[in-house]
């Protein structure tokens, strides 16, 4: 899904390409959605409706969005936020189940997706 995400990257029209998943091909994921894609792929805040899409940890940034920035650790949703502001937050579903492991309680049920996904 990686390679997909990088042929939708389109740096004209987009400052940031997540990669996302559907809750239901996710694993270890407790909290709610993050965003909701129009049919261009472009991004809203999901603020926990049933049918938005969960961040999936991976994206495309494009370098312009840090300029003026001091070189700091932050969180990327002030990024996230500035890009839905000017419709330049894109995302793209992932194929395939998403797992996350968060903590050691978590890698039980990572391991047991991975057996019923047949490794995949």
């Amino acid at each position: 899904d990686l390679e997909r995400l990088a042929l939708a990257w389109n740096g004209a029209e987009m400052d940031i390409l997540l990669m996302l998943a559907r809750p239901d091909d996710a694993t270890g994921h407790s909290g709610s959605t993050d965003f909701l894609p129009d049919a261009a792929g472009r991004l809203a805040r999901a603020r926990g409706a049933p049918d938005g899409l969960i961040y999936g940890g991976a994206a495309i940034v494009h370098p312009r969005i840090f300029a003026g920035e001091k070189p700091e650790p932050h969180s990327l949703n002030l990024h996230f936020d500035r890009a839905i502001a000017v419709g330049r937050l894109f995302g793209l579903p992932m194929k395939g189940h998403w797992i996350t492991v968060g903590t050691p309680d978590a890698i039980a049920a990572a391991e047991a997706a991975i057996a019923r996904h047949g490794g995949r």
